[in-house]
């Protein structure tokens, strides 16, 4: 090859070069190597400090949703175990404090305390004697949940609390046992699955679920026997069924302390 021949090919391939965006070999001492090394780790140690203050900011946030004096409150799609580990407590103190059973039922809007104090109810006490309950029930003249049903059983949980589980087709009417506020109306615990909460006066709310079809929706007001949604057999029901309970101020009580079954059918 000729002076002239390497002479073109060399700048030839340094035209390739910069038309790739890459600045020829012969071009770069080792200052600028060095200066490009600098500007690397740099641009690295910014990236981390941001993606590290981004993740604390993250973290933060939902942390500031906690506070001793005044707990937390419950957020659509939060689970306890959730709640727990985002306000830093023990998942038993937190069912403790807050007079929780399995399955440890909790909705949207639902304050719940972060520390123990004289007026927390614990899970060993309903808050309500039975005498009280029975007077409380006197008073009231609730509808069955649902006009047509198979049969009907109590179920009771891990202390003995009742509640109810109704067998009945697919598409039947599921109905508010007396008006309210409905809290919740979709699917927050998979167990469950579509499911209503209504808040009633006295500090009374009644929990409906395993529905195919919802008809209310968080906030709207209903009266004693509206249309709430259609019975299915959604979350881990095994049958077409109706899981339906009630609470006084947060806590579980027995529904057949309160409701008589209907002839059905």
């Amino acid at each position: 090859m000729t002076w002239q021949h390497l002479k073109w090919t060399t700048l030839l391939l340094a035209g390739l070069l910069v038309g790739c965006g890459q600045a020829p070999r012969a071009y770069l001492d080792d200052s600028d190597r060095r200066a490009a090394a600098q500007k690397n780790a740099t641009d690295s140690a910014a990236s981390q400090a941001t993606t590290s203050s981004s993740g604390g900011g993250f973290l933060a946030r939902f942390r500031s949703r906690c506070s001793v004096k005044d707990g937390y409150e419950v957020q659509p799609g939060d689970t306890l175990s959730e709640v727990a580990v985002t306000c830093n407590v023990p998942f038993s103190d937190l069912v403790a404090w807050n007079g929780l059973n399995e399955p440890y039922l909790i909705f949207p809007g639902q304050r719940l305390r972060l520390a123990a104090d004289a007026s927390t109810p614990t899970a060993s006490s309903s808050g309500h004697s039975t005498s009280v309950q029975t007077a409380q029930a006197s008073r009231l003249n609730w509808l069955w949940p649902t006009p047509r049903y198979d049969n009907y059983r109590w179920q009771k949980d891990s202390v003995g609390r009742e509640g109810l589980i109704i067998r009945l087709a697919p598409g039947l009417d599921v109905i508010a046992v007396e008006a309210g506020e409905v809290m919740f109306a979709g699917e927050s615990i998979s167990q469950f699955g579509q499911m209503v909460m209504i808040r009633h006066a006295n500090g009374f709310m009644t929990i409906y679920a395993h529905n195919r079809h919802l008809l209310v929706s968080e906030g709207q007001q209903v009266i004693r026997g509206q249309k709430i949604a259609e019975s299915g057999q959604s979350g881990t029901a095994a049958h077409p069924q109706l899981y339906f309970e009630i609470r006084k101020d947060n806590q579980k009580v027995n529904v057949s302390d309160f409701l008589r079954p209907t002839s059905g059918r």
